[in-house]
């Protein structure tokens, strides 16, 4: 167990410090830069950016700087807030992400987990089948206009901005759920169809085991390790935020965030939070490969 979790530390590392080195060079090898879209500033003036934002030195000097500050934690100031630190801008658009986020991988997990268990007890299958192929092809992009037309203009009954209280987040969450919950409705569906099928619940019947006894004290079991598998990206997609999402809804989070600095190449503010993301994903991840390993005994041998 201590082996398997030091591996995994030092690849976790490995992925992130490699994660920022990947970002920092491609932002730099892109055609253009922060200042090229500015309206008629004088060179002097442009140079004197560069020079307080360490631009005017080579690809590998700036790489060195970048990682001395980088294990440092300190992620450099933004070039589109002013000289303002990455970390401050970041956490002014963490709280409204991370909100809508939790709250729709509650909804995720809970609907999608009775939702797959439904489809695969209930004699209306087609049903539930239908739903989740619904929810699965139906676009962030149009879902969010419409249930705002519906729910907002057509019908009156929810706001469509946030600031009504705590019923402005449910067309967003109902948005940033459905798909992932159709998603784990599948993937609990059809590890228990497979479980089942094993040759081990077969032997348990000639012994006298229930179905219901099969299903509830082993089958569910087994059935949960891809449910868990999925668990990792699900954690990181929600908590990130939907881009789509928070431009239907006008939510000021870290995806509208990622777009402006991506398009205005600031270049610390987009390290810094690709960075969050990869952290959130592969602990995300982590945890999970934990919590599989401990419920799995053959992955112990990995």
């Amino acid at each position: 167990m201590g082996r398997y979790l030091a591996r995994r530390l030092l690849l976790s590392m490995i992925s992130l410090l490699g994660l920022a080195v990947l970002c920092f060079l491609l932002l730099r090898l892109f055609p253009g830069g922060p200042f090229d879209e500015d309206q008629a500033l004088p060179a002097a003036v442009v140079e004197n950016l560069k020079t307080h934002y360490g631009l005017n030195l080579s690809l590998f000097d700036q790489l060195a700087r970048f990682l001395s500050h980088l294990v440092k934690f300190d992620f450099g100031q933004s070039i589109l807030y002013g000289g303002e630190s990455v970390v401050s801008v970041i956490a002014k658009g963490m709280p409204q992400t991370f909100f809508i986020g939790s709250i729709s991988l509650v909804v995720s997990v809970s609907f999608g987990f009775f939702l797959g268990l439904i489809s695969f007890f209930s004699s209306t299958s087609r049903l539930s089948h239908f739903i989740q192929i619904l929810f699965l092809s139906a676009p962030t992009l149009f879902l969010g206009p419409f249930l705002i037309y519906l729910f907002g203009f057509h019908w009156n009954l929810l706001p469509i901005t946030l600031n009504h209280g705590w019923v402005s987040y449910i067309l967003p969450v109902i948005v940033l759920s459905l798909r992932p919950s159709a998603n784990m409705a599948r993937l609990i569906m059809n590890a228990m169809t497979e479980t089942l099928a094993e040759p081990w619940v077969r032997t348990a019947k000639a012994y006298g085991f229930s179905q219901q006894t099969i299903i509830l004290k082993y089958a569910l079991r087994a059935s949960l390790i891809p449910f868990l598998s999925y668990m990792g990206p699900l954690v990181a997609g929600v908590l990130s935020g939907s881009l789509l999402v928070e431009m239907i809804f006008n939510i000021q989070g870290l995806g509208t965030l990622f777009v402006e600095s991506l398009l205005n190449r600031d270049y610390s503010l987009v390290v810094g939070l690709t960075l969050l993301f990869g952290f959130v994903l592969i602990t995300a991840n982590f945890i999970f490969d934990l919590i599989m390993y401990k419920m799995d005994s053959r992955l112990e041998k990995l």
